[in-house]
């Protein structure tokens, strides 16, 4: 699993396809992970265009 903590892209910048094109840089490093983000609601749409299925739930890690 690849977790991304945070993709920020300045308000005056948004629109032009630069997180989708940081996501795509994700998918292309890590093309047979699973992709976990925590994101907040106002950028919900955003990450169901990009084909993100939205989860609720808990998880328990474990430093090794």
């Amino acid at each position: 699993t690849t977790f991304i903590a945070e993709i920020i892209v300045h308000r005056g910048y948004r629109g032009k396809g630069i997180g989708k094109a940081l996501l795509d840089i994700c998918h292309q490093l890590y093309p047979k992970t699973r992709i976990e983000l925590l994101a907040d609601e106002e950028v919900y749409e955003f990450y169901t265009r990009n084909k993100f299925t939205k989860i609720m739930g808990f998880r328990k890690s474990y430093a090794v």
